[in-house]
Formats: structure tokens, C-alpha cells, sequence
């Protein structure tokens, strides 16, 4: 599966391409180099109406509007929401 959609992560804030498999999470921030997440080493998800996030690597990272081009300018969430850990 894949699409596009918002990111915001540590240095990062804007549109992104992504796509998932059986193993790998695949972001692709505009004009970045692509980050793969394997699976086996997401540690938190959560989400609510419009965002997933993902706890990963020490990391957070949240996507919205996934399957559109993300919001106008200016309209983009400024923090990370809060996530639900899964791993104690």
C-alpha cells in the first residue's frame, strides 16, 4: 500500500510520500532522502480521525492527510500528537 500525505518529525515538516509492506514502513519526505522503519522495530502507534503516528528509533513521527497532498501552507499540525506506547 501506498499513497501521500504530511509528515511531521524531528526536522521535517511537510509533504511526503509513503508506503508500507509486510516488513517496512517507507517514508519519503519531499526533497529527503526516503527513511525506512522496519515493522519489528516500531515501538508505539496511535492515532486519532486524521493522524497516525509511529514511535520508532527514539523518534515520533506523524502522518495526516494520507492519500492527499497534505494541507495548504501554513495549515500543517506544529507538534508531534501524543501516542499510545504499545511496548511496555
Amino acid at each position: 500500500m501506498a499513497g501521500t500525505g504530511w509528515l511531521v518529525c524531528p526536522g521535517f515538516s511537510g509533504r511526503c510520500a509513503w508506503a508500507f509492506d509486510d516488513e517496512t514502513v517507507l517514508l519519503t519526505p519531499e526533497g529527503q532522502p526516503p527513511l525506512a522503519l522496519p515493522l519489528r522495530e516500531i515501538q508505539g502507534l496511535g492515532g486519532d480521525e486524521y493522524t497516525i503516528g509511529l514511535a520508532a528509533d527514539r523518534q515520533q513521527f506523524a502522518l495526516s492527510r494520507l492519500g492527499g497532498d497534505g494541507p495548504p501552507h501554513g495549515k500543517c499540525p506544529k507538534q508531534v500528537p501524543r501516542f499510545v506506547d504499545l511496548v511496555e
